[in-house]
């Protein structure tokens, strides 16, 4: 962790390091160990450096839901100015709304948002982006909805919330 320590402290790290960096971190905390720096600083900076890392996100959105409400306004704060139109930064809002705080309304806006058709955005049409939809109605008890959204997915090889799916069938008989 030292070597790490030093090469942070050095700028020596690219956002790959950046990010393997936190979640040595991330680990540390966990285990109550003295950390040098906090994981969450590491991880942002790993992610204003290359915001296509979902797992970065990912890592942070369980660092900020372990942590008090001020470290979440810390986090916003310092993704805002640089990523706040960046569609990562709308996807890692959702997670952190639907997955953390139970505000599965305002997650589903979001992910609406995210799902509509504009000609430059393709790719949010994916099976990923219907799971999560499927997730948020059930999570709303809207069965209904949630398995249409779940049966629009093609991939078969998508394990993506294939418990959740499950339980809908269930639920439905």
């Amino acid at each position: 962790m030292e070597e790490l320590s030093a090469a942070y402290k050095e700028q020596k790290l690219d956002a790959f390091g950046l990010y393997c960096y936190g979640l040595v971190l991330k680990e540390s905390q966990k285990e109550t160990l003295s950390c040098p720096h906090p994981p969450h600083t590491v991880l942002i900076e790993s992610i204003l450096q290359f915001p296509y890392n979902w797992s970065a996100w990912l890592d942070l959105c369980e660092v900020v839901a372990s942590q008090d409400s001020s470290l979440e306004e810390q986090v916003e704060q310092a993704l805002q100015p640089t990523l706040a139109t960046h569609y990562m930064y709308h996807f890692f809002c959702a997670h952190l709304m639907a997955d953390h705080h139970q505000a599965h309304e305002d997650a589903l806006v979001l992910y609406e948002r995210l799902y509509e058709p504009l000609p430059d955005q393709p790719l949010f049409q994916t099976s990923y982006l219907k799971s999560q939809m499927g997730v948020v109605h059930y999570h709303l008890r809207e069965f209904e909805q949630a398995l249409e959204w779940f049966t629009q997915i093609q991939d078969p090889f998508s394990l993506e919330s294939k418990d959740v799916f499950s339980n809908i069938l269930y639920v439905k008989e």
